[in-house]
């Protein structure tokens, strides 16, 4: 089929401080990447898109785990470089940051490209509470952070492994037979959030 029903973006999202811009964590073909988007989606404006590989995942977990447990004024950025065989040598691409603000609002910075750096702020649902506890900023992005963290060490990956089967049949069997073929199970679409949903 032509129909790719296993495109898995926009699986999170998280609106810039700004307003302007939205964060998505996307997942096409078996690939895992970060996108940042400007303006409203029909403008026509390209987004940025930055890979996001098993290793840089699990950065990327291990610092928002840190900075989720540090002070407020905690950073930590992810540095992301490529090779420019002009000068052979290795050159910073991307920087990723996530740092904890003087709230206690658990933050991403990005930095793609050339690119002013954009802050996407987790918020939190403020449509949710828990009686037993003082809601607040800071509680509020704890609790989103905690749940990106879980979102980003089961979702993302598992749909990681779920969009790399394609629609088109696959064969099994040797080389003078065999011939059974294989079709992947239809895929429901992803669920598109509200601003005010967490995922």
């Amino acid at each position: 089929m032509a129909e790719n029903t296993y495109n898995l973006n926009g699986l999170y999202k998280l609106r810039s401080e700004s307003g302007q811009s939205t964060l998505q964590f996307n997942c096409f073909n078996g690939n895992t990447s970060l996108a940042v988007f400007r303006g409203d989606f029909g403008s026509g404006n390209k987004p940025t898109s930055i890979t996001i590989n098993a290793v840089a995942r699990k950065m990327l977990i291990d610092i928002m785990t840190e900075v989720l447990k540090g002070a407020p004024g905690s950073k930590q950025p992810l540095i992301f470089k490529k090779w420019n065989n002009d000068i052979k040598k290795r050159e910073v691409a991307n920087i990723l940051t996530v740092g904890k603000d003087e709230n206690n609002v658990i933050y991403i910075e990005v930095k793609a490209g050339n690119n002013a750096p954009e802050k996407f702020p987790l918020k939190g649902d403020k449509n949710l509470e828990r009686s037993a506890e003082v809601d607040s900023d800071g509680s509020r992005s704890k609790t989103e952070a905690e749940a990106l963290l879980a979102f980003m060490r089961i979702h993302w990956e598992t749909a990681s492994l779920l969009s790399r089967f394609n629609m088109t049949p696959m064969s099994y069997g040797g080389k003078k037979g065999g011939g059974n073929t294989y079709s992947a199970p239809q895929a429901t679409a992803a669920m598109d959030s509200g601003d005010d949903s967490i995922y």
